[in-house]
């Protein structure tokens, strides 16, 4: 059984970033197939690019000259392998023609897409900005992240009056920052699984991470994007990948609330900040996110297995 080959963004060691290391776990349960990580913005479109790449690695000593046709570029080139890019705003990172896009998002407004074969994106505004760049955009739009609940559906009670989930860059210092116990700060570097119960146990939460935000939603929880000025650490992009997801769920577009001066701020104001925002902002519609995942698994560039395509 051949291993699906699939890129996303990974780290060294540890668990992943949770948004892209959804990837590997959506694929793997919702296929039963092994997962082979693929980083596809290093491959090349023909034979004689993928030559001169190798040799160029052997030439700085990076590769070996005996194993000039075991090295995975030869591999994927020789056998014509498909790569997907699903999860994450990612659709920029990939020449390699062979790839397949199951939804995939832009990560600022003027990003670059070439050609592949397009079976889903994440929002309107990356089919927009695939009609400015002369691509035709598929019909089918969501993030597969919303598929989650599909998959792994845990039994849990509420813990929690407030979760916060930043952006794993940002954990650091909004937990030091956390004096309450009924606020949850919850770390993205932990496993799919934590996180995922820590999300159900909460009462709604609060996230400067896109994917903190999607699978609340994913959950019914309710949800809000935050930024927080105890954030030093930028998150790439003009945030246009938010935008993108609410008009893929058909949520009304708000900016990001203002978390200032965190470390100095009880629950029952963070709360009331919460109460004070229009009630289509909070919680995605859930036949909109049923709608999604039909679709997703529908146009799914894997076998699915047949329990997860009726719900």
């Amino acid at each position: 059984m051949s291993n699906l080959k699939v890129f996303w963004w990974k780290l060294d060691k540890g668990h992943g970033n949770f948004g892209d290391e959804l990837n590997p776990y959506i694929i793997e349960k919702l296929s039963k197939k092994n997962v082979e990580h693929v980083q596809v913005n290093f491959l090349k479109n023909s034979v004689f690019e993928t030559l001169v790449s190798i040799a160029k690695k052997i030439k700085r000593k990076k590769y070996k000259l005996k194993n000039f046709f075991n090295y995975k570029e030869w591999k994927y080139i020789s056998t014509n392998s498909k790569v997907i890019v699903g999860i994450g705003s990612v659709i920029s990172v990939y020449k390699y023609d062979k790839t397949i896009v199951w939804g995939a998002g832009i990560i600022k407004r003027d990003a670059n897409i070439h050609p592949a074969d397009f079976r889903a994106v994440r929002g309107k505004y990356t089919q927009a900005r695939m009609n400015e760049l002369g691509l035709t955009p598929p019909n089918v739009i969501g993030d597969p992240a919303l598929l989650l609940p599909l998959i792994y559906n845990p039994k849990t009670t509420k813990k929690y009056k407030l979760a916060i989930i930043p952006h794993y860059k940002h954990f650091e210092k909004i937990n030091e920052a956390n004096t309450s116990k009924d606020i949850k700060i919850i770390n993205l570097l932990d496993s799919i699984e934590t996180i995922i119960s820590q999300i159900k146990s909460s009462e709604i939460t609060l996230s400067t991470s896109l994917h903190g935000v999607i699978v609340s939603h994913a959950y019914n929880i309710p949800s809000l994007w935050i930024k927080f000025n105890e954030t030093q650490n930028s998150i790439g992009g003009d945030d246009i990948k938010f935008k993108d997801y609410f008009s893929s769920v058909n949520l009304s577009e708000y900016e990001a609330l203002n978390g200032k001066n965190f470390s100095e701020r009880s629950l029952e104001d963070l709360l009331e900040q919460i109460n004070s925002q229009p009630k289509d902002q909070l919680l995605a519609n859930q036949t909109s996110i049923k709608h999604i995942q039909e679709n997703l698994i529908r146009v799914s560039p894997f076998k699915v297995l047949e329990e997860y395509k009726n719900f």
